[in-house]
């Protein structure tokens, strides 16, 4: 199996999966693993914080002081904020506090969602909407007063404690991929799945506002770091006593690094600036656009390839062969992602691509920058397709 269960532990004992230079590593089968041995530095969102780039953190603490101090500017961003949630234009909004979920109608997947063809729904495109739709959960009010929001997310901010994404794991059923089941409206079922330590998990279910079929549930978890420890901090006794017990059910991402292969294809790409957020460090939606575009380039290299020499394909060098144009029209079934470290504008990164014998409808992932010293790893996603 390419992916292996990892469990979260606090934050004292997250440990990074990367090896320090002169690490040991040790021999199994066809992968190298890396010595449990080798004494590393905490990490979590994919976020090494003891050797994160000053200026991101200068960025938060610009920003906090900012909202602290501006009034007008707390407004405007309260306003911006506000304004997007009524823009999703959800209906028939209902608020649970235990358990802790919300539940609305969204107007749905938007036309052009639909990309190779159109029946299949774009992969970047219906993450969009999860994060739409995470976005209007999360912001929806318990109580009477303005910072009891579903995660409390605004109260952590005042408390100095910023989000990131850590890891995704999505389900696609068939019939998100079938034209005969409306995709708009869509009904979502956001719910709070845990926590421990600093990871906060949610989950996401869409349905057919139709005819309630599912479509597509996302787990994720979340972590907050501390920006003025700048480490992971455990979350405010406060949250736990609001939270816990609250849970719709007890899930959790668990996500491990993978070890890729000696051959591969490869894609490269740099960070642009339209690529970063207010963080100054790239998207966490940056990462799978990447991924999809190498995929995309390996399909299209393998199809001249067998069209100049006959029917061979690039096998030899690395190149998937096994997904094609047609696979790439089913749909996506289910995708894992983790994110390890941010990249920032102006960082160059190699999209390492690859299959696995036994798995003849998955496709992997690695996005790492090269370096003299050793890859730095930012990200891997495994995707699956549908046979049929």
């Amino acid at each position: 199996m390419v992916y292996k269960c990892c469990r979260p532990t606090p934050a004292a004992h997250v440990k990074t999966s990367l090896p320090k230079p002169g690490c040991k590593t040790t021999k199994t089968t066809s992968r190298t693993h890396h010595s449990s041995s080798c004494n590393t530095k905490v990490i979590s969102a994919g976020l090494l914080i003891s050797d994160m780039k000053p200026n991101i953190f200068t960025m938060i603490q610009f920003l906090r002081y900012l909202i602290k101090t501006k009034p007008n500017l707390d407004s405007m961003f309260n306003d911006m904020w506000q304004d997007h949630v009524k823009s999703i234009n959800a209906k028939d909004v209902k608020v649970s506090d235990s358990p802790r979920c919300v539940t609305f109608i969204h107007p749905g997947l938007p036309f052009w969602s639909f990309e190779l063809d159109p029946r299949v729904p774009g992969l970047i495109s219906m993450l969009r909407v999860c994060e739409d739709s995470l976005f209007f959960g999360v912001s929806q009010p318990i109580s009477d007063k303005k910072d009891e929001t579903f995660l409390l997310i605004l109260k952590l901010m005042e408390e100095d404690y910023i989000p990131f994404h850590n890891a995704h794991e999505y389900t696609m059923t068939r019939e998100m991929y079938d034209p005969d089941i409306p995709k708009w409206p869509l009904k979502v079922k956001l719910g709070y799945t845990g926590r421990h330590g600093p990871l906060v998990n949610l989950q996401l279910h869409f349905y057919s506002a139709e005819n309630d079929t599912l479509l597509m549930t996302r787990t994720q978890n979340i972590t907050f770091v501390n920006i003025k420890t700048r480490r992971l901090d455990d979350l405010p006794q406060w949250f736990a006593k609001a939270l816990d017990g609250k849970e719709t059910a007890q899930k959790n991402v668990q996500i491990e690094r993978m070890i890729k292969p000696d051959r591969t294809f490869t894609h490269k790409a740099t960070i642009l600036f339209t690529d970063t957020d207010t963080f100054q460090h790239a998207n966490y939606l940056t990462y799978v656009r990447f991924c999809q575009r190498a995929i995309r380039q390996a399909v299209t290299e393998n199809m001249r390839a067998k069209q100049q020499s006959g029917g061979a394909s690039l096998r030899k060098s690395g190149c998937p062969v096994k997904i094609t144009a047609d696979v790439l029209k089913k749909g996506v079934k289910s995708a894992k992602i983790r994110y390890f470290k941010e990249c920032t504008i102006g960082d160059e990164v190699v999209v390492h691509v690859w299959e696995e014998d036994d798995k003849p409808f998955w496709v992997f992932f690695s996005v790492e920058s090269e370096t003299s010293n050793a890859n730095i790893l930012r990200c891997q996603m495994s995707l699956e397709y549908f046979s049929k």
